[in-house]
């Protein structure tokens, strides 16, 4: 991941610096994009992880793969402004703060749409799965967040110093029968993160 994240912060101060909007996220496709297929990163089906699951959100394509005991999930980057930059900044602060529950990224899977056109470019990571848990009740996601030294600032969003986490709701938060509490998606703003 890091090195992933390097290659774009790399490329940025050379060339990426003006970009905006889509020419960013295609700036952005592209580089990994390459950088995958040269690295044998690159996974033309999700579905060669596991069995494909019915969940997901917005953003995630998750498949189980029961032997490992993991989730594999294929982020479209709906929730990381359509760039790889900022979901790489996202698995990064969830796994610095959820350690339980950490992400590894693995790869990247999409379309591969000619030398002449954008590829579509998905990060897939993935995360233990947790057993026997259910759904966490406000009131313990407000106590795990206060252990950490976040402070409720609205809702479901915590904040502490330059780092807000929402969409903390109980869909995307687990505990299990021992009171033990599993952030397993969140998004993120860190207030200080710069692409380059």
């Amino acid at each position: 991941m890091e090195e992933v994240a390097t290659i774009l912060r790399n490329s940025y101060k050379a060339n990426a610096q003006k970009l905006k909007g889509s020419d960013l996220e295609d700036f952005e496709k592209k580089i990994v994009f390459n950088y995958a297929k040269n690295n044998n990163l690159w996974f033309d089906d999700i579905l060669s992880f596991g069995t494909l699951t019915n969940v997901g959100g917005n953003e995630h394509t998750i498949v189980y793969n029961k032997d490992q005991g993991v989730l594999y999930k294929a982020n479209n980057l709906y929730n990381s402004k359509f760039l790889i930059s900022y979901y790489l900044e996202k698995i990064r602060l969830h796994s610095l703060l959820f350690q339980n529950t950490k992400y590894e990224l693995v790869g990247f899977t999409g379309i591969d749409k000619g030398a002449e056109k954008v590829p579509s470019v998905e990060p897939i990571a993935k995360q233990n799965f947790i057993p026997n848990t259910q759904q966490a009740s406000e009131k313990q996601i407000y106590n795990y967040m206060k252990s950490l030294g976040f402070r409720n600032v609205f809702g479901d969003s915590y904040r502490k110093k330059t780092i807000v986490v929402h969409d903390l709701k109980p869909r995307n938060v687990l505990v299990d029968t021992d009171g033990d509490v599993y952030v397993i998606d969140a998004e993120f703003i860190n207030t200080e993160f710069k692409i380059y």
